[in-house]
Order: structure tokens, then C-alpha cells, then sequence
């Protein structure tokens, strides 16, 4: 696995959606035109493109200021593993994810749903299919005190 090849964190985090999204779907973002590229390849070109301007700081690491790009990116990785840590990614979200028009829902989804699981709070999806129904993403039970939330 490619983690045993990370050093840091970030370069986990910044190794881990592509194997996520695979490459077919990134080959077919590298062929679009640039304004075109899904926003997840925007970050993620723009962090890699970032990560140049680092230096080495006095211990000898490399460091580097974030930025914009960098923190978008990041985060969603983080937020990605979480859920898959707990064992709650699966090919729905993913799809949701990769899809330009459904990625800013799927994108919130992901932050809120990562928050909780890391939070202390089990989490129950709704059935995302079923659009006869309005209904929340999921439902979040505290593990220790059995509060609930919807979201």
C-alpha cells in the first residue's frame, strides 16, 4: 500500500484520492480542458503545485505555508479517511463525490458526516435512492450519551 511510502501525514492525505477516485477518472479529468476539471483535481493540482514553494526549516523538514487549495484538498482527504476508517465509505458517496453536479452536496455530506463519526457518534444513512421521500442524509446517535441528530 502506498502509505508505507508517506513520511508525513499530508503526503498520505495528499496520495489518498486518487486511489479513491481511481485512475480512469483521473485521466479523464487530465484530458478536459483546464476551466473544465472537477474541483477535487483543481485542489489537488493546486496543493501539489503549492507543496513547490515549501523550504527546508531548521530541523531540515520540508515546510510549507497552506493555502487555500491546499486546506480544501487535505481536508476532504481527512475527512474521506475517517469515514472509511469507520468503515462507512462506500460507492454511492464516492460516485456522488466524483459527479460535478452532485460534488457540493456530497462534499458537505462528507464534512458533516466525518465530524460526527469523529465525535463519538454512529452513524445511519438513509436510503439516497428513494427521491419520492424527503428526508435527512443520516442519522447520528451518540455512542455515549444516545443523543441524536439529523442531518
Amino acid at each position: 500500500m502506498f502509505a508505507e511510502k508517506c513520511k508525513y501525514i499530508p503526503d498520505f492525505l495528499a496520495s489518498y484520492i486518487p486511489t479513491l477516485f481511481g485512475k480512469e477518472w483521473w485521466d479523464a479529468e487530465v484530458a478536459k480542458p483546464e476551466a473544465e476539471r472537477h474541483q477535487v483535481f483543481q485542489w489537488r493540482t493546486g496543493c501539489l503545485r503549492h507543496r513547490k514553494t515549501g523550504h527546508l526549516d531548521a530541523d531540515g523538514k520540508w515546510a510549507v505555508t497552506p493555502d487555500g487549495n491546499s486546506a480544501a484538498y487535505l481536508s476532504l482527504a481527512f475527512n474521506l479517511f475517517a469515514i472509511e476508517d469507520n468503515g462507512r465509505l462506500d460507492d454511492l458517496l464516492l460516485r456522488r463525490l466524483k459527479n460535478h453536479d452532485q460534488f457540493q452536496g456530497a462534499w458537505h455530506e462528507v464534512f458533516v458526516e466525518a465530524t460526527c463519526l469523529r465525535a463519538g457518534f454512529a452513524i445511519e444513512r438513509e436510503d439516497e435512492r428513494d427521491p419520492a421521500t424527503r428526508h435527512a442524509e443520516f442519522t447520528a446517535t451518540h455512542k455515549a450519551t444516545g443523543g441524536e441528530i439529523f442531518s
